[in-house]
């Protein structure tokens, strides 16, 4: 990059530019012990928007002295990172206009291409007339220390949205038990006040009946459980084309009979470390439920797509089906035993426990979806 002189238009601005490197650079004794921490010093000429930086403050950013520009552009629009420019803005106009205190924390473009958090503090200086005229501050690395703390405020979040969901399923243990329960009581009152052998039969026909249900459910509730003891379960590499291709072979007759034309594309991520297993329900729930809701009128179409974004690897089911009113039903597309369509196989269990195993992990699952349109769902694995 070029000297941050060289970009220097403003005969005045140089002077103050060299006067400021001169008087750094004659106090051996403050140069030495700014030198020998992690913070460097910065000065900006708030009118003309030149800037100052420290040996420090380049070396925090991989540079060498002088081998970067110096002003406050650049500094804006290429070091600080896109989702921070806002936070470094706001935080400067409210220290001129309402002498709050300059100290923001954000993330600057390093030499290597990464970006690493940093901390700054300053003070702007006014003229005769009050009028702010530049500002003197720091920078301090903090980048060991900030990801530290997002990584346990995402911890806690995870640890915070599992005990939701553990208490959600505690709620749904409780309703669904009871249900059988109560059910299972009435007829046995039933069966010991009625004298009719026949209809005894008929009142022993629903007991076994209800119990059959009741061992259901409990299957169910118990592969909700292991999803939540797996979740420290060791992560392998899955490649997506290999889960999908098994995923069609077993069901090949039911694509075959549908006429479904299911079409792929994992280019834009083609593996990631994941539960084998997982992945294999997920396809296995999203694509049979996408045959299974076809709409009458057309042949299925469901398209299968991976992809990156912002370092998280993403995966989408589409599909051409019956679609779901959303404004009706969006809180309960994901509950246990909630179904839409009057489709005699549905159990309303799939989709419950294709999410527990998502979340689970630490990713989410959305849904777009228009009645008579179809149906897209979209993962965030890792």
């Amino acid at each position: 990059m070029p000297d941050g002189k060289n970009k220097i238009i403003d005969d005045k601005s140089l002077v103050w530019l060299d006067t400021l490197a001169d008087n750094y650079s004659a106090n051996n004794q403050l140069h030495n012990l700014i030198e020998s921490t992690d913070t460097g010093l910065w000065e900006r000429n708030i009118e003309t928007n030149v800037a100052w930086w420290s040996p420090k403050f380049c070396q925090l950013l991989g540079y060498n002295y002088g081998e970067i520009d110096t002003s406050y552009t650049y500094f804006i629009d290429q070091l600080v990172h896109p989702d921070d420019r806002e936070v470094v803005y706001n935080a400067f106009q409210n220290h001129l206009k309402n002498q709050t205190p300059y100290k923001v924390e954000f993330r600057m473009l390093n030499k290597a291409g990464a970006y690493c958090w940093f901390e700054s503090s300053g003070k702007a200086w006014l003229d005769k007339n009050g009028k702010p005229v530049r500002m003197i501050g720091a920078i301090t690395d903090i980048d060991a220390k900030k990801r530290a703390e997002i990584e346990f405020q995402n911890s806690l979040d995870l640890l915070n949205d599992q005990n939701k969901r553990l208490q959600n399923f505690a709620h749904i243990v409780s309703h669904n038990l009871r249900s059988h329960s109560g059910n299972l009581q009435f007829m046995v009152n039933l069966y010991d006040h009625e004298d009719s052998v026949e209809e005894q039969k008929v009142i022993f026909n629903n007991i076994r009946s209800i119990s059959e249900n009741l061992s259901l459910t409990i299957d169910h509730l118990n592969e909700a459980v292991k999803i939540q003891t797996q979740i420290n379960k060791d992560l392998k590499p899955v490649d997506f084309n290999s889960v999908f291709k098994n995923t069609l072979k077993a069901l090949k007759t039911l694509i075959a009979e549908t006429k479904t034309e299911i079409s792929s594309d994992f280019s834009l991520c083609p593996t990631i470390d994941y539960v084998p297993v997982y992945v294999e329900s997920i396809f296995l729930n999203l694509i049979t439920n996408s045959i299974k809701y076809k709409h009458p009128d057309r042949d299925p179409k469901i398209l299968c797509r991976s992809y990156k974004e912002n370092g998280d690897s993403y995966l989408t089911v589409e599909d051409n089906g019956l679609g779901i009113d959303l404004q009706m039903n969006g809180d309960k597309v994901f509950g246990m035993y909630k179904t839409f369509h009057n489709n005699p196989d549905a159990r309303g269990i799939g989709l419950f426990l294709t999410r527990n195993q998502i979340e689970s992990l630490g990713g989410c699952i959305k849904i777009e979806s228009a009645v008579n349109f179809g149906t897209k769902f979209t993962i965030r694995l890792l």
